[in-house]
């Protein structure tokens, strides 16, 4: 999934905007937005994206493919 559909996966699921689930869940928007983009990988807040779309970690942020060379 792409942070794109992610944050709308959220929006669809609870109603609320990155900014508000973020504060409802204790979490900055920062770092909402920066673990939905796969730039940070904070297991507490990968665990409450995955339950709150129920669906597994690895659907929503699948390993990452070495670049042949």
């Amino acid at each position: 999934m792409t942070d794109i559909q992610i944050i709308g996966a959220i929006m669809l699921a609870t109603g609320l905007r990155g900014p508000a689930f973020a504060k409802e869940n204790n979490i900055t928007k920062s770092t909402l937005y920066r673990v939905a983009a796969g730039d940070l990988e904070t297991d507490h807040v990968r665990e409450l994206i995955s339950k709150t779309l129920k669906r597994p970690i690895i659907e929503i942020w699948p390993p990452k493919q070495a670049k042949a060379a």
